[in-house]
């Protein structure tokens, strides 16, 4: 059963997770903090009037720069060593979004996927396309490969590289869940009532090159739409977009759901059509609030509203405890 909760808070507000899997005990403090800390920051961008794409946006990137998570610096490697990033930022005021997939080359995809959606025709590139444009639009953020590997996604693929059995099995565990897939992502709405998703990744541990899970993907990895709301999505990312998982959550909405039941749906759904499981966190239009769901071990997550002043609501189980 998926741990789930609801927060009926109005706007404006931010909803943060950083990763559904079994979050072994060394980590469990540190990626609550890292959530607390991505909150604090996007809800900073709302309380000075700032947009929800600015809030997701900051609050991504904070726990793109954080190795504890498998985004950004600390991204998982590939079964070659490698990093591969994908990331996407959607806006509910357009329905617009952008995104990249396979990126190599710069510290932050969610920095460069919301140049592709404000700064291109397009709204996606991918491969070395991702890594060109990255170069030309974000020149102060390329870096090489290697300064992209953490200490700890190195050790990782040390223990596990001669692995051979599909990925699939290092992430759909459950209760033995031990391997990393902490994607991360937030949403957000401001005080004009604008709603904005973004998620980034460096995707499932030991996968081949060239592979591409839900989250740079509209409607899997994230989605939004001012009329509906918004969310994000983390786990293992082939079942997430089989069930095209960012889209059925707005459908439910549509239909009356709440946000954290939403979500819970969706993942009891998932689980039985493909074994999958992962992460959820959604906010509705029209006061709705926030809410999440997983069906993972855990999960960080942090909320934070204007309502609540500088507090942040955090934790890892849907009340908090760890």
């Amino acid at each position: 059963m998926p741990q789930t909760l609801n927060f009926p808070t109005p706007p404006p507000f931010i909803i943060i997770h950083g990763g559904a899997w079994d979050i072994p005990s060394p980590l469990l403090d540190l990626s609550v903090v890292g959530v607390e800390i991505a909150a604090r920051e996007g809800l900073t961008i709302l309380l000075n009037g700032g947009t929800a794409l600015d809030a997701v946006e900051v609050s991504v990137q904070s726990m793109e720069s954080d190795p504890v998570f498998d985004a950004g610096y600390g991204s998982a490697l590939t079964r070659s060593g490698a990093v591969e990033m994908d990331a996407i930022i959607c806006s509910g005021v357009s329905e617009n979004f952008g995104a990249v997939a396979c990126l190599t080359k710069c510290k932050s995809a969610v920095k460069v996927a919301r140049k592709v959606m404000e700064d291109s025709e397009h709204t996606m590139f991918v491969g070395e396309g991702a890594d060109d444009f990255g170069k030309l639009k974000c020149p102060e953020d390329v870096v090489g490969g290697e300064e992209l590997i953490s200490e700890y996604a190195r050790e990782h693929w040390e223990r596990f590289k001669d692995y051979k059995g599909p990925v699939n099995e290092l992430f759909n565990k459950g209760e033995e869940q031990k391997h990393p897939g902490d994607t991360v992502g937030a949403v957000a709405v401001d005080k004009f009532g604008n709603f904005a998703s973004a998620t980034s990744t460096g995707g499932i541990p030991f996968c081949e090159g060239g592979r591409v899970g839900d989250s740079p993907l509209p409607g899997c990895g994230a989605d939004a739409d001012n009329e509906v709301g918004a969310c994000s999505t983390t786990g293992h990312g082939e079942s997430l977009s089989r069930v095209k998982a960012s889209r059925r959550v707005m459908e439910k909405m549509e239909n009356g759901a709440t946000p954290g039941d939403a979500a819970e749906a969706v993942l009891e759904r998932m689980l039985k059509v493909t074994g999958g499981r992962g992460g959820i966190i959604v906010a509705k239009a029209n006061g709705g609030g926030v809410g999440f769901s997983f069906s993972t071990v855990k999960m960080p997550w942090a909320v934070g509203c204007e309502e609540w002043g500088d507090k942040i609501e955090s934790g890892i189980l849907p009340n908090g405890k760890k």
